[in-house]
């Protein structure tokens, strides 16, 4: 009897289980919403400014909380000390 319900499982309710649904075998794409908008600039209002910096390695992740992050790092500043050398 118990070799005969394991032969059951394995026969017929693990691969239903595998199946999925057809959602789940849907490949999603990107869509832009809306118009394109600049995601950083050139800063030059703070006290680390150079006419050398420059943004570079951005990132963007979904919080906890739900909300959008957006991160970059601005390279050839002064907040690295001399010459801004941050290595």
């Amino acid at each position: 009897m118990k070799r005969g319900l394991i032969l059951f499982i394995c026969i017929f309710a693990l691969p239903a289980i595998g199946q999925g649904s057809e959602k789940s075998k849907q490949i999603l794409i990107p869509q832009i919403d809306g118009q394109w908008w600049q995601v950083a600039g050139n800063p030059m209002d703070h006290k680390y400014a150079t006419e050398r910096a420059e943004p570079v390695d951005f990132a963007v992740w979904q919080a906890a909380d739900g909300t959008w992050q957006l991160w970059s790092c601005i390279r050839n500043t002064t907040a690295g000390g001399e010459n801004g050398k941050t290595r």
